[in-house]
């Protein structure tokens, strides 16, 4: 199973990527799991390892690239 992770403040965004990450994997027929998180902090206390990660740089507090 691919494991991603997608992580933005933007609500709009994250639904955005979130429905065509899951339905790219449908296509191929790939097991896929996608988490969402609203900042960079949620991210790292997951303590998951991803496969893919989709990262906004424009975040509040701690953003993308930090």
């Amino acid at each position: 199973m691919i494991k991603v992770a997608v992580c933005d403040d933007e609500e709009q965004i994250c639904v955005k990527l979130m429905t065509i990450t899951k339905s790219f994997f449908e296509e191929i027929q790939r097991q896929v799991w996608v988490a969402e998180f609203k900042d960079g902090y949620q991210l790292l206390k997951s303590n998951t390892r991803f496969d893919i990660i989709f990262l906004d740089i424009d975040m509040p507090d701690m953003n993308g690239i930090e």
